[in-house]
């Protein structure tokens, strides 16, 4: 194996096994990306990859990885969020109802609640929602 040249301890090879298996979860496919001009067999690959995903400092750095993909996610997750609110309180002060339901259930999407042609997830409770006259009216 060269040497380690990266602040990682990880050659470049490695590096790159470790971003495409954090991406991908895909052991043939971060080896692919470790070694793009391969010609081994996927079976081959697939199992070199594997043997790779063995070694504790690989391991590490994987671990490593997904935890700043999580962080970075959730930190864009929490951002949207925030700005649907501030879209559904705009479309309030505005009457816009239709915008405000958009807003609601594009969080409800973002968060997971529901699938993207609106239904209910099955592993989520239903929730019914009861809205009085005064809550319906435009003034």
């Amino acid at each position: 194996m060269g040497k380690r040249k990266n602040h990682t301890g990880l050659t470049p090879a490695e590096e790159a096994f470790c971003v495409a298996y954090a991406r991908t979860g895909n052991a043939r496919v971060a080896y692919e990306a470790m070694h793009p001009t391969s010609t081994a067999k996927p079976e081959s690959k697939r199992v070199n990859g594997y043997k790779l995903l063995q070694r504790t400092y690989i391991a590490l750095r994987i671990e490593q990885l997904r935890a700043v993909v999580a962080e970075n996610g959730r930190t864009t997750v929490l951002s949207l969020l925030k700005e649907l609110d501030e879209a559904r309180e705009l479309a309030m002060e505005t009457e816009q109802p239709s915008v405000a339901c958009a807003a609601t259930m594009d969080k409800a999407r973002l968060a997971g609640l529901l699938k993207s042609g609106g239904e209910a997830k099955r592993d989520v409770a239903s929730v019914s929602i009861v809205f009085s006259p005064q809550d319906l009216a435009l003034e």
